[in-house]
């Protein structure tokens, strides 16, 4: 009977112990809130520097929307050919990113898509 009550009362400690160890490691993270300091513009963030409600206003208006994953590189194949119109929000910056019609290469390791932009304008079939 002592050695049952014995097994009994070390395990009874051992939780205790693990509950306490559980309770003093354990750390609730911050959240982070949004801010122009800093801001997250995604189409994913229905926070206040988010842009989901505008993608959800895109697309219950009835225009097909998609989130482009792929790198920026592969709206000059084609895949790029199937996007009509490319909404960009922020600030992105374009690493790597080879245009060998303006001579943009991957030696300019970063590059507003501003510069990109400007630099691949349509030429006229004059």
């Amino acid at each position: 009977m002592r050695q049952r009550f014995v097994i009994i009362l070390m395990f009874v400690l051992a939780v205790g112990i693990l509950i306490a160890i559980n309770s003093f490691a354990y750390v609730q993270e911050e959240d982070k809130q949004d801010s122009e300091l800093a801001p997250n513009r995604s189409s994913y963030n229905a926070g206040a520097t988010g842009t989901r409600s505008f993608y959800d206003l895109l697309n219950e208006s009835g225009y097909k929307v998609t989130r482009w994953r792929e790198p920026p590189e592969k709206l000059l194949g084609a895949g790029g050919e199937k996007v009509g119109t490319f909404v960009i929000i922020g600030r992105p910056t374009v690493t790597s990113f080879f245009c060998p019609v303006r001579g943009i290469g991957p030696s300019q390791q970063s590059l507003s898509i501003t510069q990109v932009l400007a630099s691949i304008r349509p030429t006229s079939n004059r």
